[in-house]
């Protein structure tokens, strides 16, 4: 099956709550704030992506004042993000995909930056900077990201950088970078961490679909206060009315990365 960087969260948060969204495609239900953010990310996506093919951008950008304010963060980095053909190739909503263990890893890209000695990843957030930086360091993103493009090129694992920008981050609103570089050892680390990942996956999945037996529920039970899917997984009693306004708190490292030709 394909492996994303949001299966893999899902599968460590909770791995009932991958059986229910990703095995039986169960929708988790959003909130209007929490879609119109979604939408508004979206957009941005496709700005960039229509920025870097050097495709008119104008019109999206004047829809929003965020947009325009991101847009013109960005802008100040062009010289970095949008080199020459002859110094880097580039490319926005990059897809790679890599045979594992039986499974397919994918990972979509929101834009590379492909150089003769060294390799950017790069991830727009259009959401707030997270506090703790160490946590997003050991997010499923950040290590399967460098871990995807090491295997599946020629580039040694300490050229490959991850740099998230978060155009809702500092104090003062202003877009921030965050920058990981990746090594020898951070892509032996992820290497062990996937593939004991997937071998229990593979067990879950030999029991699921021969005797039907359910995937483990997480054991930190706070998880699942604000699950969508706690009455149905017995852990909490909810009336009809509750249970339908119940929504998973939105956890960032686990949306699924979709390439924008695929929205609708």
């Amino acid at each position: 099956m394909k492996i994303s960087q949001g299966n893999l969260t899902t599968l460590d948060t909770c791995p009932r709550l991958f059986q229910h969204t990703v095995l039986e495609q169960l929708a988790v239900p959003q909130r209007g704030e929490e879609w119109e953010k979604m939408q508004l990310g979206s957009q941005f996506h496709q700005l960039m992506q229509q920025r870097s093919q050097q495709l008119p951008i104008a019109a999206i950008a004047a829809t929003d004042p965020d947009l325009k304010r991101w847009l013109e963060a960005v802008e100040a980095q062009s010289a970095d993000l949008f080199p020459n053909a002859d110094e880097a190739w580039t490319d926005s909503e990059h897809i790679r995909t890599m045979d594992w263990r039986g499974h397919t890893i994918v990972g979509v890209y929101d834009y590379v930056v492909l150089r003769s000695d060294s390799a950017q990843i790069l991830d727009w957030k259009t959401y707030g900077k997270p506090v703790d930086s160490r946590r997003l360091a050991q997010s499923w993103q950040s290590r399967l990201y460098p871990f995807l493009l090491a295997k599946s090129s020629d580039y040694s694992p300490d050229t490959i950088e991850m740099r998230y920008w978060f155009f809702q981050g500092g104090d003062d609103d202003q877009p921030q970078m965050l920058r990981f570089q990746s090594s020898a050892a951070a892509i032996a680390e992820t290497t062990a961490a996937l593939t004991q990942r997937l071998m229990t996956l593979d067990l879950w999945l030999k029991a699921y679909e021969l005797i039907g037996e359910s995937f483990p529920q997480t054991e930190i039970r706070q998880t699942c206060a604000t699950c969508s899917f706690a009455v149905r997984c017995d852990r909490v009693k909810r009336s009809l009315g509750e249970s339908e306004g119940m929504q998973l708190e939105t956890a960032w490292d686990s949306i699924e990365e979709i390439p924008l030709t695929q929205l609708p």
